[in-house]
């Protein structure tokens, strides 16, 4: 008889809560040291109920192990919480945490959501009810320092027990306070021995600055960007960086032992239950960081739900449509509709309420007619577009277009991008289409969708021309400054072009009425910017591209103009007013006195601009000296000068 002491129990491994599909199975484990101890589960409805016992009833079992397993979960269950009672012969007893069962309802998602079917000729749309799945997280709480340059690493452990059926995805939670993230490599090792590179220095770049992990989460759903498209601390979800070479041979993609040599996470999924191992290493230093937790989640499928679907006119349950169906619970049917029908899928089992989802499939009929296209011809700097007419069947066609770059001996798919739109509609866009493309020939094949592939209709091939687009070039002479009394000239020269060119000048974006010769004369008047665009007989146009500013000299902002003099008694008065605008509402006045000093003109003005023009008519007064007095709205003087009226 071997006698051994009595080590009193300790908690090693709490329960995790469970997300679980109406219906499906959750299991709660927990794992302790010392003496071997019994266990006891209990539950309570809600987080402030009373404790009791499970029972030994359906659907629980394992109440007095380790592990409590719920199978068949009614919706009832949602927000449980369940906890073990531990105990043995020298210790106890003791209680683990509450862990809490959420239930969800019942769900269904037909797929395809829509479809289109082409009646005589077209495979009938299956229509499929997918796996129910259930979803468990496996945490590790276990704060630890990360060893700094130091290749071997920390590794974290989660035992993951209840996945049944195949695991459909994956997510790795992890919380890390480091100041430099970028030199922290996180690997994955699933229990099928396969290591996923998570982290390879925030996707290859070790950008500085980066501090710490918050909720970053690596996720095996489609879509998802890189860790380095957002800033630090990277919370959000991310695809993994899946790096299975080093950039560094000195920075491996993962602690000693885990090097990747997988790149996705469905290559971890084969084997699901059984020790997934988290490792991380730092190789730069000098920077300390600690790993805080992380929480390891599957989702995987149970037994394929089945389902009732409505209405049953045109559904079958073999592919060759000719077995109908007859209403019973099925995974899938078949559907060849004569019209356009919304089909509805019903799923209910003993246990769960009621799920339905619906799709819809468009009815479409073979493409025929003759279709054709039109040749086309553009300017260099404008759009061209082939449209295809002459068909009949559909409504729904797909279109591929084709380009001939060799006379018709070889056609290639086109796409989008490079400013071609449309390749797949039946219209096909080119922009600016360059010389090098005159003579390209553009065809398109069009097929009903949901058809066989015998239906494809091709059409005939259409010839691109092109025409060079005008080239304009702007100056201005003398100045690109005016003041008062002088002006200035723009000028277009235009080139690539033999035939008729109109002008149309454009004053801070709104066309110049009148402007349309190649010259344009500006005055204060015409302070802006100016374009002109030109178009010639090919119906080409451009505009110039460098756009001419004109201002007010810096001679000119402080000066009083009175011009022209001598003069016969009219003449106009301008001064610089900065705040001026066709909508503001300041105002000047102008008073005209004789040799004598005495007042004899008096006229007040609305400023519409910097320099406004005030004109001024005295013909009645004679001719002599005058002296011009510019005031403000209130009456305060501003400037003065004399003007000579003959």
């Amino acid at each position: 008889m071997n006698i051994g002491p009595c080590v009193p129990p300790a908690l090693t491994t709490q329960p995790q809560n469970a997300s679980i599909s109406c219906g499906g199975t959750a299991t709660f484990t927990v794992a302790t040291s010392g003496t071997a101890s019994t266990f006891t589960w209990q539950f309570r409805p809600t987080a402030s109920g009373v404790w009791t016992d499970v029972p030994a009833l359906a659907p629980y079992s394992g109440q007095n192990t380790a592990t409590l397993t719920i199978t068949n979960a009614p919706i009832t269950l949602n927000g449980y919480q369940y906890r073990a009672i531990f105990t043995n012969p020298c210790g106890g007893p003791d209680a683990s945490n509450a862990a809490t069962l959420t239930v969800n309802p019942l769900s269904i998602s037909i797929t395809p959501t829509t479809a289109n079917y082409c009646t005589g000729s077209g495979t009938p749309v299956l229509i499929t009810v997918p796996n129910s799945s259930n979803t468990l997280q496996f945490t590790n709480t276990a704060s630890a320092t990360i060893p700094d340059g130091v290749l071997a690493g920390l590794t974290k452990t989660f035992t993951v027990t209840g996945v049944t059926g195949t695991v459909t995805g994956a997510r790795l939670i992890l919380n890390v306070t480091h100041p430099y993230v970028s030199d922290v490599i996180v690997a994955l090792k699933a229990p099928n021995g396969n290591v996923l590179n998570l982290d390879y220095g925030v996707s290859g770049t070790f950008v500085a600055n980066t501090a710490n992990l918050v909720n970053t989460t690596f996720t095996s759903a489609a879509g998802a960007p890189l860790m380095s498209s957002a800033p630090a601390p990277y919370t959000g979800s991310f695809r993994p960086d899946a790096r299975l070479v080093p950039i560094n041979p000195g920075i491996p993609t993962g602690p000693t032992g885990f090097a990747a040599n997988v790149n996705t996470f469905a290559q971890l999924f084969s084997t699901p239950n059984g020790t997934w191992t988290l490792a991380m290493y730092d190789y730069g230093t000098p920077d300390v960081g600690t790993f805080n937790n992380a929480t390891l989640e599957l989702t995987f499928g149970a037994a394929p739900a089945t389902g009732v679907f409505s209405p049953l006119t045109d559904l079958f349950t073999d592919a060759a449509g000719t077995i109908p169906d007859t209403g019973t619970a099925v995974s899938h049917v078949y559907a060849a509709p004569a019209a356009t029908t919304t089909y509805t899928g019903v799923v209910s089992t003993a246990t769960c309420a009621a799920g339905s989802s619906t799709t819809t499939i468009t009815v479409n009929t073979v493409a025929g007619g003759t279709p054709t296209v039109a040749n086309a011809g553009g300017c260099t700097n404008g759009n061209t577009s082939f449209t295809v007419t002459g068909l009949t069947g559909g409504p729904n066609f797909t279109y591929v277009w084709e380009v001939s770059t060799d006379g018709g001996t070889s056609y290639t798919t086109v796409t989008n991008g490079g400013g071609v739109s449309g390749a797949t509609t039946a219209t096909l866009t080119i922009a600016n289409p360059t010389a090098s493309m005159a003579g390209n020939l553009y065809r398109v094949k069009v097929t009903g969708a949901g058809c066989a592939g015998t239906t494809t209709l091709t059409s005939n091939a259409a010839t691109l021309t092109t025409v060079s687009a005008p080239v304009v070039v702007t100056s201005v002479a003398p100045t690109t400054s005016v003041m008062p009394g002088t002006t200035t000239t723009l000028t277009a020269a235009v080139s690539g072009t033999n035939g008729t060119v109109t002008y149309q000048w454009f004053r801070n974006g709104v066309a110049v009425p009148g402007a349309t010769s190649n010259m344009l004369v500006v005055g204060v008047d015409g302070l802006g910017t100016y374009t002109v665009r030109v178009s010639d007989a090919n119906g080409c146009s451009a505009v110039s591209s460098t756009p001419l500013e004109i201002s007010i000299s810096a001679a000119a902002s402080n000066n009083f103009f009175i011009y022209p003099s001598p003069n016969n008694g009219v003449f106009q008065v301008r001064y610089y007013n900065a705040t001026a605008t066709a909508t503001s509402t300041d105002a000047a006045m102008i008073n005209v006195f004789d040799a004598k000093g005495t007042r004899v003109y008096t006229q007040r003005y609305a400023l519409t601009g910097p320099y406004t023009q005030m004109n001024v008519n005295m013909g009645t007064h004679g001719g002599g000296v005058y002296t011009v007095e510019l005031s403000d709205s209130r009456g305060d003087r501003l400037k003065t000068g004399s003007v000579i009226v003959y």
